[in-house]
């Protein structure tokens, strides 16, 4: 099954998050799949993080 990567859910696994965890048991068996703009979208949200 496919599911679309949403910025706040790879956010919160990579920055190991309270909910890594259950994300991970959620989509262990899926294909994360994601629109063309998210790179743009993370890094949007690590600059606004820093600030």
């Amino acid at each position: 099954m496919d599911v679309v990567s949403d910025t706040n859910i790879f956010l919160a696994v990579a920055l190991d998050e309270s909910d890594k965890e259950n994300i991970i048991q959620l989509t262990a068996e899926t294909n994360a799949i994601s629109p063309e703009i998210f790179p743009y979208k993370v890094g949007k949200a690590l600059t606004a993080m820093v600030k």
